[in-house]
């Protein structure tokens, strides 16, 4: 507490004639008498009494020295330092991304923690007529955040059950939404304070309008020793063999770094390797086993480990299936001797004549040879090879006589190795689109090779028919189908395991019906029909997606560099510097003599109360 007039202090010199006055007034009982001609002697006794009495007790003197200490210190206009918000809004963006789950703040809480109580002191030293908001940064379009609002309640409810989150956090789109709740219509400033509590570890400032003036960063977190997997991948060896790469980064931190493997949970314990790191922190293991299909842990042993959840991983060993390819064609000598020589390991075809109906799941891959494919497409990857009428975001518009090739895209996944400098076309059809496809190949008249995505399924377009081409018996055709397998394998895990970065969609089994994912929580989420992926992967673990009775698990890592690099940082910005932050939040006056003169006032009343009810005169 401080005083901002205390030379006011003086005013309380005043007690000394309000207790002279007790000491000069005599106190008489009133009485009833016939006569005063009996008193005269009693006037001249008081002539020559002496002017000073004792002090009495008496309420009264109690009750005017009480009010006027309380006037005196309202005078002197006494303050509070607490935390608060400078000013009458204010803006707290709460930081929920992974590296805020480092244990290093006050009494060995977490850095969210830390950052949730002073968010708790901001929110309890209100004063009145301010109002706030209050904004839980999490992954992209994910968080919580309340209204501009003066409820304290409102603010609590929503502060007391932030958590956070096993993933990076969008912190610079919850800057840009504070700084407009914040905006002024002709103003270049923000209508008030902007507070950030984080550890700056993958933050940047936005380029927002009045956002930098406005700004208070406060930044939690003091150290950054961790051990962190970085990377995880695990492949088929043959012959039952399973291979896993580890990758690890290591921060502020020195000894050995232990990586013990386990068979579905840490009871099950299958390896321990040591791993040498670089002089930069960094390595990796590569381990090998007759692991049957299931769930891995890999977990991280070392000291001073700061950060439990990226020490932690998790691995799905894939159940080994084929590609299933299905082909739809009256007969087409080229596509049938491609399947026939795929290994039947690897990948395993069927032939549906056109007159047949083509079921709508069961093929990775389907291609229809110059045949119209029903609509909706099969789910899964779909070629369209000269096709008739309009599927897939192609319709077409006519004839292309000896289209001429302008542009390929050779970089594309599925154009590895393909080249087409000798690729001769004698007729194609023309295709209009929305715009949307992704033109591999294209010619003068319109493209010749292009797919449209849908989910994560892509549909192929091979605007002629390879017998009307030099291409059914060019090399560049099988490598260009063989890509499509490959890139098919890889996006609908056919015999791999599915392992994501934490906020990454999750690839759901075909179907059509809906599914259900349950999280590592053990909270099942329903996924409607006609929705092929999963996108709330906001928690390391494993998620367990069931659709039409097929089973598919997931394993969602951190697996983020930055985010495992957990030293506390100044926020940067576009320039290149950086802002360093406070380490706690900003204290503010609270003036206290409004207080202190309602309760003067209220004394006060009390005393002319018991003035004229007699009590302690």
């Amino acid at each position: 507490m401080a005083f901002l007039a205390g030379w006011w202090a003086l005013a309380g010199l005043l007690a000394v004639p309000i207790v002279l006055l007790y000491l000069l007034k005599m106190r008489r009982e009133p009485s009833v008498v016939s006569s005063t001609l009996l008193w005269q002697q009693a006037l001249a006794d008081l002539r020559a009494n002496t002017p000073f009495q004792r002090l009495r007790n008496s309420l009264l003197l109690i009750l005017q020295l009480l009010a006027l200490a309380l006037l005196v210190a309202a005078l002197c206009r006494p303050i509070l330092r607490a935390a608060g918000v400078a000013g009458d809004q204010a803006v707290i963006v709460l930081d929920a991304s992974a590296s805020m789950q480092t244990a290093d703040g006050p009494e060995g809480i977490s850095r969210f923690e830390h950052a949730r109580r002073l968010a708790g002191e901001l929110i309890g030293n209100m004063g009145r007529g301010d109002r706030m908001m209050l904004i839980v940064a999490g992954p992209p379009g994910v968080g919580e955040r309340t209204p501009m609002t003066d409820s304290r309640t409102e603010l609590r409810r929503v502060l007391g059950r932030a958590r956070p989150y096993d993933a990076p956090a969008a912190v610079d789109d919850a800057l840009r939404l504070a700084a407009a709740g914040l905006a002024a219509e002709d103003a270049p400033q923000l209508r008030g304070k902007v507070y950030l509590l984080s550890d700056g570890v993958g933050v940047a400032l936005p380029d927002a309008r009045g956002l930098a003036d406005a700004l208070t960063y406060v930044r939690v977190g003091s150290r950054d020793a961790n051990a962190a997997i970085t990377s995880l991948s695990v492949e088929s060896v043959g012959e039952g063999r399973t291979r896993l790469l580890v990758g690890v980064q290591r921060t502020g931190g020195s000894g050995e770094v232990m990586v013990n493997l386990y068979y579905d949970n840490a009871s099950n314990w299958i390896d321990a390797r040591p791993i040498d790191l670089d002089d930069a922190g960094r390595g990796g293991l590569q381990l090998e086993g007759l692991w049957p299909p299931g769930r891995l842990l890999v977990r991280l042993d070392c000291d001073a480990d700061l950060l439990a959840l990226d020490s932690q991983g998790y691995v799905v060993v894939p159940q080994p299936r084929p590609l299933t390819v299905r082909l739809v064609s009256a007969g087409n000598p080229v596509l049938k001797q491609f399947l026939a020589v795929q290994d039947r390991a690897e990948v395993t075809a069927e032939q549906i004549a056109p007159d047949q109906p083509v079921p709508a799941t069961g093929a990775d891959v389907t291609i229809f040879d110059a045949v119209a494919p029903p609509e909706p497409l099969p789910a899964g990857d779909v070629l369209m090879i000269d096709l008739p009428g309009a599927a897939g975001g192609f319709s077409r518009t006519g004839d292309l006589p000896a289209p001429q090739i302008i542009n390929t895209q050779g970089d594309a996944d599925v154009m590895r190795f393909v080249n087409t400098a000798d690729l001769k076309v004698g007729r194609a059809s023309a295709y209009a689109h929305d715009g949307s496809a992704v033109e591999l190949i294209a010619a003068d008249g319109g493209p010749l090779v292009a797919y449209t995505t849908e989910g994560a399924a892509r549909r192929y377009l091979v605007a002629f028919h390879l017998a009307q081409s030099t291409w059914a018996t060019d090399v560049g055709l099988v490598i260009f189908l063989q890509n499509i397998l490959d890139r098919a394998r890889a996006a609908h895990y056919a015999g791999r395991s599915q392992m994501i970065a934490t906020g990454h969609a999750a690839l759901l089994p075909d179907g059509a019906s809906g599914a259900t994912v349950t999280d590592p929580q053990g909270r099942a989420h329903r996924v409607p029909a006609g929705v092929d992926h999963f996108a709330a992967t906001y928690h390391a673990g494993f998620y367990a997606a069931e659709r039409d009775g097929v089973r598919r698990d997931v394993a969602a890592n951190l697996l983020s560099a930055v985010e495992s690099d957990i030293a506390p940082r100044p926020l940067a910005v576009g320039s290149g510097g950086g802002i360093e932050g406070e380490t706690s939040v900003a204290r503010v006056n609270r003036p206290l003599w409004p207080l202190l003169a309602a309760v003067a006032l209220a004394v006060l009343t009390v005393e002319w109360w018991c003035y004229h009810r007699r009590i302690g005169v």
